[in-house]
């Protein structure tokens, strides 16, 4: 779960893709991504307990904190792109109950 000496000495010898499109690879730039945005993520988890948003869902709060101020883009689009990679790496062999009736918006509506 965290990249270290353990991490290496469990991989050591192993193809360890990096490239997104690939289901494996997935997992790491997911991980690396994660922990970027752990911080801000933290701070955004202290400014909601404090009150300090109107917005209900966590998308929402994301835009909010980047219009107030309270992060800068570049930790906007850190986030934002951490929270969809998680998303797409936990999302695998996620069918829509109504297979017949595609809704390509379908992830936009999320609350991710």
């Amino acid at each position: 779960m965290q990249p270290g000496g353990v991490r290496d000495r469990l991989t050591n010898g192993m193809f360890v893709p990096l490239d997104e499109r690939d289901p494996v690879g997935m997992l790491g730039v997911a991980l690396a991504a994660t922990l970027k945005a752990e911080p801000v993520e933290q701070r955004l988890r202290k400014l909601a307990r404090s009150g300090a948003f109107h917005a209900l869902t966590a998308r929402e709060r994301l835009a909010e904190a980047l219009q107030t101020g309270a992060i800068s883009p570049v930790e906007f689009e850190d986030v934002a792109r951490a929270r969809k990679l998680k998303r797409d790496v936990i999302m695998v062999d996620d069918f829509d109950m109504a297979l017949r009736h595609h809704d390509a918006d379908l992830l936009d509506r999320l609350i991710f």
